[in-house]
């Protein structure tokens, strides 16, 4: 432990460049909520929040797992042969977006009611678009620049796009649509300039064979991230089946829209720390020292939203909605749990080959949180719908935690020898 102390060390300079900036994209949706409340009705946000739902588990098969591992990969690359792994994943991601984007909205016309279903429906391919975000690549390689002209500014001016439009309008459609276009914008743009830059970068065997033989380690992380989807992202699409009305579902749709804003951050700093923590010699220290300001983070966050939550959800709606100081509570505890977990998955177990240990682990979160989410938002409503969140991310620490503790002593004897 006092090792750990002495060598623990905050790289800030790699935090603001790839941390701060995302973040702004991340929290960017607070803008288009008081419109949305202003101007639209509990059905139609409700119908909003379940596409979006439906459309962020897609965006994570479309990711199809560079999100989690692109990074790693692409900071251990020699520079000229990254946008490679950028064309590869391409090609894999597109098909499985086509075969998403005409899935994701059948599947929200099915959970909203029929006078909801088309806005459902679009809010669905608008954010299942999101999972073509080349931001994973511009954080391995580096370039905190890709990342801001890329992701973050069309993902910002797409929201206020979006809330100037709906005031303006009074069209429900415009938000998803708004969406949409950023999106596009920024996936577009981002491979262009990649062609350009780099425009003999169409791989090669040795490339193709090493991706193809990845593909498995991809599916496995894929099928993770979309079993954990149902207790995370995808929360708000199950509890709809076992909330009962749009005004309970709106108010669980509220406090998930700010819960995920508050997790915006831990994985924001995770995604920022993964490159920064295999660079180097002394990759050990830089994990220790990530994993405890990951830690540090999910405590610090999880409290403010457990005492601040109500206020915001409060404003932020104006008045619609009001949450318990239970479900405030068990958001909390959901934030903090997130970022632990995130940081023993992207800090500990995937640099370390450790991606059955992830996987294993939200399985069983999901195991547990899918039949809470069905059951306990018929007993104590939306108090037990949020605990249900809260009870899945729990089990995926305890799952992680002892496998990254045993890796880190292992590493610590190596290195003493």
């Amino acid at each position: 432990m006092t090792t750990l102390i002495q060598e623990f060390h905050i790289p800030f300079g790699r935090i603001v460049r790839f941390a701060a900036i995302p973040l702004v994209a991340a929290i960017a949706p607070i803008l288009i909520l008081p419109v949305i409340s202003r101007f639209l009705g509990p059905e139609e946000w409700a119908a909003l929040a379940v596409g979006q739902s439906v459309g962020q588990i897609a965006s994570g098969v479309v990711l199809f797992g560079w999100g989690t591992i692109g990074p790693t990969k692409v900071a251990m690359l020699p520079p000229d042969r990254r946008w490679i792994s950028m064309v590869s994943s391409l090609r894999t991601r597109i098909p499985i977006f086509v075969v998403c984007v005409i899935v994701a909205p059948l599947v929200s016309l099915h959970l909203v009611a029929t006078n909801s279903a088309f806005i459902a429906g679009l809010t669905a391919i608008a954010f299942c678009s999101l999972g073509l975000s080349p931001a994973w690549y511009y954080v391995g390689v580096g370039s905190s620049a890709g990342v801001l002209l890329f992701d973050t500014v069309p993902r910002l001016l797409s929201y206020i796009l979006a809330a100037v439009l709906l005031a303006l309008t009074r069209i429900d459609w415009v938000y998803p649509a708004a969406i949409l276009m950023g999106s596009a914008v920024g996936g577009i743009a981002s491979f262009c300039v990649g062609r350009l830059r780099y425009p003999a970068s169409k791989g090669d065997g040795v490339s193709s064979v090493r991706e193809r033989a990845d593909i498995p380690k991809h599916a496995l992380l894929t099928t993770s991230a979309l079993v954990a989807s149902l207790y995370t992202v995808g929360s708000t699409a199950v509890s709809s089946l076992a909330l009962s009305g749009s005004a309970a579902l709106g108010l669980f749709a509220a406090i998930t829209r700010l819960g995920t804003m508050a997790q915006s951050p831990a994985t924001t700093l995770g995604t920022a720390l993964q490159g920064w923590a295999v660079e180097g010699e002394n990759s050990s220290s830089r994990k220790q020292s990530a994993m405890l300001i990951m830690m540090g983070e999910g405590i610090l966050v999880g409290i403010l939203v457990a005492i601040g939550l109500p206020y915001a959800v409060n404003v932020l709606f104006l008045g619609t909605f009001h949450v318990s100081w239970l479900s405030a509570l068990f958001c909390g505890v959901a934030v903090a749990c997130h970022a632990m977990s995130l940081g023993l998955a992207l800090l500990v177990l995937i640099p370390d080959g450790q991606e059955r240990a992830v996987s294993w682990a939200t399985i069983v979160a999901s195991l547990v949180g899918a039949p809470c989410l069905l059951v306990l938002p018929r007993l104590f409503g939306v108090d037990g719908a949020v605990g249900a969140v809260a009870i899945a991310q729990a089990v995926v620490v305890i799952i992680e935690l002892p496998v990254a503790f045993i890796l880190v002593k292992r590493h610590e004897t190596i290195t003493q020898a």
